[in-house]
């Protein structure tokens, strides 16, 4: 990318868009670039669930967390809890050791023939009693600090970041797209015209129009598009009002010819139905997602219907796709707004370097096209664990790993997205250091092992019963 950007326009104002314009506009303060956001603001009462990522994302952005979750419906998430065949699988977010979601620690606990992996893992001890705070200190040998995800309330983080947006001086036209001009040699968007017949051009353009693709439709050849491995295309998805206990994680859990996601937040609980609309009905999906609602009046419901996969041309010429212009996935845990959130910090660490365009362009598409499959992975699983798909169909790299897990007979591990190998291995030797916590190294017998983790188990109940 060279000095020649002056000027970005993202089509699409939802909360990602705004989202967008105004992590641009902080990163790019003092350089003069004009960031404008086009399209009729939309606040529709959704939930966006968060890996522990978007914290790192919204501290460099310079927001305050503690701020976010007093005054702008943010709360913290510590996973997933699975339900299949009547039991329940606590999936967590865990990334300080004894953690539920590394399998070096599978591997340690399975040579140590200990049968309940759940009970060393306090982020998976507080999923099952619903502890909704957090404790962050050190007990002993333990340390119970780790990462956590967020929830948020859309309507309310639309509204900050567009107070945000504004402040950084981002201009925003209440106008949607009503069509797009290409340049027929380069292929690159020339400019978009507007809806009240304003005629926009700019350097870089950001596609953010959601499964309509309005610009990216144009750009995204076909043979690069990647599908998830099952036959999930329609969602359905309504909100119910409700006093419940606002729980810490997201519930998954069977349904016919798919599954059910239920978020809590406030007091609110969001539903999403992930359904195959060839083998049951949409009137019928509609029946059962109706009797699971329980609401006191029929709730409103809007169907989707959804293509799975993603496009690995996310950069391509002077315009680039995020949210679900640039694909859809099914898992929320790692949905559409933390991938682009991705995204964004990444364009940002680009625009001082002078390199050229399409080498930059390049190396952007390569490492999101990393994360996306990283993250369909997940996508996958989740899909495998429900039997909406075909274990063949996976990639070697989850195909290796349910192997390692099936092996002993378990799913209850969690494949954490986004975050490499290494440095899981890194927390692993910083255990080893500070709590002598590896049986091979320091000449554990598989007795004096097992004595060690109910030492753990039982310093993870001292904290829950705080």
């Amino acid at each position: 990318m060279d000095n020649s950007i002056k000027s970005i326009v993202i089509n699409g104002a939802d909360v990602l868009g705004w989202t967008a314009a105004t992590a641009l506009a902080r990163g790019l303060q003092g350089t003069g670039i004009q960031i404008t956001l086009v399209g009729v603001s939309e606040t529709p009462d959704e939930i966006l669930c968060c890996t522990p990522l978007i914290q790192d994302y919204l501290r460099n952005l310079g927001f305050d967390l503690s701020y976010l979750q007093q005054t702008h419906g943010m709360l913290p998430s510590l996973g997933w809890l699975v339900e299949l065949d009547r039991k329940n699988f606590p999936i967590s977010f865990d990334t300080y050791l004894p953690a539920f979601n590394g399998y070096e620690l599978h591997q340690v606990v399975n040579w140590l023939k200990a049968d309940k992996m759940a009970d060393y893992s306090l982020a998976s001890q507080l999923i099952t009693a619903n502890a909704f705070v957090a404790p962050n200190q050190q007990v002993g040998d333990l340390r119970s600090s780790y990462e956590l995800g967020m929830v948020f309330d859309s309507q309310k983080l639309m509204s900050f970041m567009q107070g945000a947006a504004k402040q950084l001086g981002v201009k925003h036209i209440n106008s949607d797209l009503e069509f797009a001009q290409f340049h027929c040699n380069t292929g690159e968007l020339d400019c978009i015209v507007l809806q009240n017949e304003q005629k926009l051009k700019a350097d870089l353009f950001i596609d953010n129009s959601g499964s309509t693709k309005q610009l990216s439709k144009f750009t995204q050849p076909e043979q690069a598009y990647i599908s998830c491995v099952g036959a999930i295309d329609s969602v359905m998805k309504s909100v119910v009002t409700n006093s419940d206990k606002t729980e810490v994680y997201n519930r998954l859990q069977n349904a016919p010819a798919g599954w059910i996601e239920t978020t809590s937040i406030n007091n609110k609980r969001y539903y999403s139905y992930y359904y195959n609309s060839k083998e049951i009905r949409d009137s019928i999906a509609r029946e059962t997602f109706t009797s699971l609602l329980a609401a006191n009046k029929p709730p409103a419901i809007k169907v989707e219907k959804v293509k799975l996969g993603y496009n690995q041309a996310f950069w391509s010429n002077n315009l680039i796709s995020i949210g679900k212009s640039a694909g859809h996935l099914v898992t929320s845990g790692v949905d559409q707004f933390t991938l682009s959130c991705r995204m964004l910090t990444r364009l940002l660490e680009y625009f001082p370097n002078k390199s050229n365009r399409d080498m930059v362009a390049a190396e952007f598409n390569r490492l999101t096209n990393k994360d996306f499959s990283e993250a369909k992975d997940l996508s996958d699983l989740c899909l495998l664990l429900f039997n909406l798909a075909d274990a063949a169909e996976v990639s070697n790299r989850l195909s290796h790993i349910i192997e390692l897990f099936t092996t002993h007979g378990r799913f209850d591990e969690q494949i954490n997205p986004l975050m490499p190998r290494q440095y899981w291995i890194n927390l692993l030797c910083n255990a080893v250091e500070q709590f002598g916590y590896n049986p091979v190294l320091n000449g554990y017998t598989q007795e004096t092992g097992l004595v060690f983790l109910e030492k753990i188990n039982s310093q993870i109940n001292r904290i829950l019963q705080r």
